[in-house]
């Protein structure tokens, strides 16, 4: 290849407005690298709009057997990186004697047998994953393999010579086995991965269900707060009784207590002075936390569960430890699932790793042994943001607070005071969607408004507008 056939064939990877997505395969190129060439061949213009001249189909013949020719080659692995798993029929699950590599950075559990092999189990979607992207041979296991598993004398195994090769097409018969949720699984686990994600399967960090949590929260509330709770219960019961009610129905066909027994208006004048009033007045349905669906328990056996847990990439991430996930993925297929009803999204909500802020420990700094990076020139968004703080600190401090409490609050309402969402992945035919499901908090009550109390006390935080601020 000459210099200007490598130059115009090499792809520029620092350049980040170039998308390689935007061009068409050029399959001659393709055909001209040797084999020892790792230079990726750039895309080449498409020329084959129809015009219906024969020159147009001889241009489109021609690429189409250099696209047959470029796929005729023998693609196999480097000796020296080769990454070989075994498929364990009876465990339903692949093991890596020998694992390398940076994939398992959040992929895989530990297999120790001995010091000949101190692998990793890979569940269904890892394996996968890793051989249909190309970066794993797998072969089937059989008798002679557990044999030398199980036999500390053995220290070497022909895996070539002894197992079965597998193809792309055998280790999806193997590890879906006909389940359908699970190709569904592997779709929307393959898109995430591809992307940059740090994937596992869905399980509880702490190890509690946030139910018996929110119990243990709701069994520390003060004395006071008990005896209200107590006779507010006492008065709505006196009040629901059939009695009270006959009474009260009949003082309503009179025109007399025409709104609800507890309404403002009846302690009230009538007369209308502001927006707030009046917006209270309209305020016939009650709103709820969005931590109110803790109060009862969630069902057990419920069609829709959190299937993975996602983190952006992360340098130091510890598979073992993990964090917290930035997101909880439920799989849908809206071809044989309808979309979740209130008490199924409840449910969905209740799974998922919630810390609540009586949990919220002050995080002590690790020591790091690096060395400081040298300070970099501060991005665009970063001199933004400073430049929009400046400017706020040079405002009246009273009115610093009214802006931290609108911006704060508005975030909540739209958001949720709790701040859980769950990120519903909809296959549709193989097609994956991603919509984020939140729970959006009008009352803003109970958990979640610490910090809003902080700013102003003593106010309620409900989406009614309050004209005295």
């Amino acid at each position: 290849m000459s210099t200007e056939e490598q130059d115009e064939a090499q792809i520029t990877r620092n350049d980040e407005a170039y998308d390689i997505e935007d061009d068409i395969q050029d399959w001659n190129a393709l055909n001209k690298l040797t084999k020892n060439s790792e230079i990726i061949p750039k895309r080449g213009e498409k020329d084959f709009e129809p015009d219906g001249t024969s020159i147009q189909s001889s241009l489109l013949d021609d690429s189409r057997n250099a696209m047959y020719q470029a796929l005729s080659y023998p693609r196999g692995h480097n000796s020296k990186q080769k990454l070989i798993s075994v498929w364990m029929p009876n465990e339903k699950r692949a093991l890596v004697p020998h694992a390398k590599g940076g994939f398992f950075k959040d992929m895989g559990k530990t297999a120790n047998f001995g010091k000949k092999i101190q692998g990793l189990w890979l569940e269904p979607l890892e394996v996968v994953y890793l051989v249909e992207r190309g970066s794993m041979a797998i072969f089937l296991g059989n008798g002679g393999f557990e044999k030398f598993l199980n036999d500390p004398n053995e220290t070497h195994f022909d895996y070539d010579e002894n197992l079965m090769s597998l193809s792309l097409s055998h280790i999806y018969t193997l590890a879906f086995d006909g389940d359908s949720k699970l190709m569904d699984s592997y779709i929307v686990y393959a898109y995430l991965k591809r992307h940059g994600y740090l994937i596992q399967t869905f399980r509880r960090l702490d190890g509690e269900d946030q139910y018996s949590k929110y119990k243990q929260l709701q069994a520390h509330t003060t004395f006071l707060s008990s005896i209200l709770r107590s006779t507010t219960s006492a008065i709505k019961y006196l009040f629901s009784r059939p009695l009270f009610t006959t009474f009260h129905s009949k003082l309503q066909k009179l025109g007399i207590f025409a709104f609800c027994s507890f309404h403002d208006l009846h302690f009230k004048t009538k007369h209308y002075f502001n927006y707030t009033s009046i917006f209270q007045a309209l305020k016939l349905i009650p709103s709820y936390s969005s931590l109110d669906s803790l109060k009862t328990c969630p069902p057990k056996n419920s069609n829709y569960v959190v299937d993975f847990n996602v983190w952006k990439p992360t340098p130091n991430f510890s598979k073992k430890n993990p964090p917290n996930p930035d997101f909880h993925i439920c799989v849908v297929n809206t071809d044989k699932t309808k979309f979740p009803e209130l008490n199924e999204l409840q449910g969905l909500f209740n799974q998922i790793n919630y810390k609540f802020p009586s949990d919220d420990t002050p995080d002590v700094p690790a020591k790091s042994t690096k060395k400081p990076k040298k300070p970099q020139a501060p991005t665009k968004r970063e001199i933004k943001f400073q430049r929009q703080k400046e400017r706020q600190l040079k405002l009246d401090p009273k009115i610093q607070a009214r802006n931290a409490y609108f911006k704060l609050r508005d975030n909540k309402l739209k958001y949720g005071a709790s701040g859980r969402s769950i990120i519903l992945a909809l296959v549709q035919s193989g097609v994956v969607n991603f919509m984020n499901v939140g729970e959006g908090d009008f009352a803003l009550e109970n958990f979640g408004t610490e910090d809003l109390n902080e700013i102003i006390p003593s106010r309620h935080h409900g989406i009614m507008w309050n004209e005295k601020y």
